[in-house]
């Protein structure tokens, strides 16, 4: 009888394989992956490189062309298909203004490629950003997201003008033949954006005032006539801006007999929701103010002007306004400080105005 156990190994061999199979998995590292999961820890070595173009322009509400396009490669340099990429909104605003992707989790193709079906923005212009990334990785993280991510920018231009509003009228009281603040006419798109390229044509209709311009071109969603003069007596002034096929918009001021106007202008940051604002004290005891306002919710602009009569007592003032709401507030040299009541947002107390007197 032999010793060796070659021949008994042979006569079991179905056996034998299996074993020895066995045993090969066992000593052997894993290194298939998983398209559904995504590449294992020990693929850290790939990398995720943008192959279409990072900074792109759109319009907004529609989709971004060309669509963001990445490929994965392997530590040598060689497309690697079967990687699961994706590709989600950069900023978190992004999402909150409506911007989608049609398959946001794409796996590489036989070439190492992945892009979305589309990247669609918002109806909010501006710069969006799309992230892809692989393994996890987001520019947020400590490295930057360093190989495994990359970010596409799009600068999304406000659709064709819509509108015309009223967004800043500066001072509408003054003096026969004052000048005022030159008035801003603002333009819009369909959801709210300044749109660009629209002439607006401004014409006196009332007063027998002038404006510097006659007309000009929206420029990031404004235009403007320049300084406004009113007319030489006493009475409404008012001239009328347009566009074709635009809505018209009237801006009106009071040339007063009565006799000298100071003006007090809303210091920067001192009220939420404010634009601008400015209110005049004339010496005849009435008073006009005038503030352009937001909304957390609504896209635009909003004028507000409110008149009425007021009373000064040392440095301590008093304004009644024609619907009969009173406030109070000091007047101290170039200081007017109010506490006001009047129109504010639900759930808000009164909040403290405080303007500076225009030199």
């Amino acid at each position: 009888m032999r010793t060796d156990r070659g021949p008994m190994i042979s006569l079991r061999g179905g056996l034998a394989k299996r074993h020895f199979a066995l045993l090969l998995a066992a000593a052997t590292p894993a290194c298939g992956r998983d398209s559904a999961t995504g590449p294992a820890s020990s693929d850290s070595a790939l990398q995720l490189e943008a192959v279409s173009a990072t900074a792109l322009e759109t319009t907004v509400g529609e989709p971004v062309n060309p669509v963001p396009t990445v490929i994965v490669r392997s530590e040598t340099g060689q497309p690697v298909p079967g990687i699961k990429v994706t590709f989600l909104p950069l900023y978190p605003s992004d999402s909150a203004y409506g911007d989608f992707v049609t398959k946001h989790i794409v796996i590489t193709n036989s070439q190492g490629l992945a892009s979305p079906d589309h990247w669609t923005l918002g109806t909010m212009s501006g710069l969006h950003g799309l992230e892809a990334g692989i393994l996890g990785a987001h520019l947020s993280d400590a490295d930057g997201g360093t190989r495994h991510a990359v970010a596409f920018h799009a600068e999304a231009k406000a659709a064709a003008p819509a509108a015309l509003s009223m967004s800043f009228t500066g001072d509408t009281v003054g003096l026969p033949g004052d000048e005022l603040y030159a008035p801003i006419v603002r333009v819009t798109d369909r959801y709210g954006n300044g749109a660009s390229g629209v002439t607006i044509t401004f014409s006196i209709i009332s007063g027998g005032g002038s404006l510097e311009k006659d007309h000009d071109e929206a420029r990031w969603g404004s235009a403007s006539p320049g300084t406004w003069k009113l007319g030489p007596k006493p009475g409404l002034n008012s001239f009328v801006a347009s566009a074709p096929g635009l809505n018209s918009v009237t801006f009106k001021a009071r040339a007063l007999n009565a006799g000298a106007v100071t003006w007090y202008d809303l210091k920067p940051q001192s009220v939420r929701l404010i634009v601008t604002g400015s209110i005049a004290l004339c010496e005849d005891g009435t008073f006009e103010l005038v503030t352009v306002e937001t909304s957390d919710a609504l896209p635009g602009e909003w004028l507000v002007r409110q008149l009425g009569t007021y009373t000064l007592t040392g440095t301590s003032i008093s304004l009644t306004y024609s619907i009969g709401v009173t406030e109070q507030g000091t007047l101290v040299g170039d200081s007017l400080s109010l506490v006001h009541k009047k129109l504010n947002w639900v759930g808000d107390p009164p909040r403290e105005w405080t303007f500076a007197r225009r030199p």
